[in-house]
């Protein structure tokens, strides 16, 4: 009782490799069974578009999740400014938008590739800093497709599979929660990219800019490998 309950089909081959992919829906999800891919102690790297000293990016993979730590360094906070023309043009194709496009981004290495289908981010969210006012908004997630005969095989959209009605397919749109948990098609990996497309605290400055800041906790990458039972102890 209480157990995960999988359902898994075959999957067909991707980009040659010969390998297969299991898909697995669960019926619950504790993190601290599975191992976390992402977290520096397990050799996972962070990337961003900008970094702040003040509020470095190595905070997204130390495993501290605590936003009322915020204002004493945790987390990754970048201040952004954008044409408003920009930000509705882009806003009109996310489906493909390259990270350049995005108000920031960060890159997840893993120290070698994995299959994963979930990602959980946490984006800020205290008392004094609550998501639906200063938290992330709007995501897109992208993958490269690992290949070792492909020297850069490009970003590729992720296919959420737990997408309800006004979502999009490839991240995650009107968030107002501190904890944002996607699960999708799995996919092998070792750098994910997710780019930032809005945030609840923006705000138009003078008549065609807008300003804000994205402030993000922590990012946690899983697939199906458990924790050992004396690591699960640990927490």
């Amino acid at each position: 009782m209480g157990r995960s309950v999988f359902i898994i089909l075959l999957l067909p081959m991707l980009s040659g490799c010969l390998w297969s992919e299991y898909l697995f829906v669960e019926t619950s999800f504790r993190p601290e069974e599975f191992v976390n891919y992402a977290l520096q102690s397990n050799g996972g790297r962070v990337r961003v578009s900008e970094d702040n000293p003040e509020h470095p990016a190595s905070t997204l993979i130390n495993g501290i999740k605590d936003s009322n730590l915020w204002d004493q360094g945790e987390g990754w906070e970048l201040p952004y400014s954008i044409s408003l023309i920009l930000w509705q043009d882009n806003m009109r194709r996310v489906i493909d938008m390259p990270a350049v496009e995005s108000l920031g981004w960060v890159i997840i290495d893993l120290p070698e590739p994995k299959l994963i289908n979930r990602i959980v981010i946490y984006t800020i969210n205290s008392k004094e800093y609550p998501a639906a006012r200063y938290g992330v908004k709007n995501l897109v997630i992208q993958y490269k497709p690992y290949n070792p005969r492909i020297s850069n095989p490009g970003w590729f959209a992720i296919e959420r599979i737990d997408r309800i009605r006004g979502q999009p397919i490839n991240g995650v749109r009107d968030n107002k929660s501190g904890v944002i948990d996607v699960r999708f098609k799995p996919v092998y990996t070792q750098s994910i990219m997710i780019s930032i497309q809005d945030t609840n605290d923006m705000k138009r400055v003078r008549t065609f800019y807008l300003e804000g800041k994205i402030r993000l906790l922590e990012i946690e990458v899983y697939g199906r490998e458990r924790r050992s039972k004396g690591e699960e102890e640990l927490f």
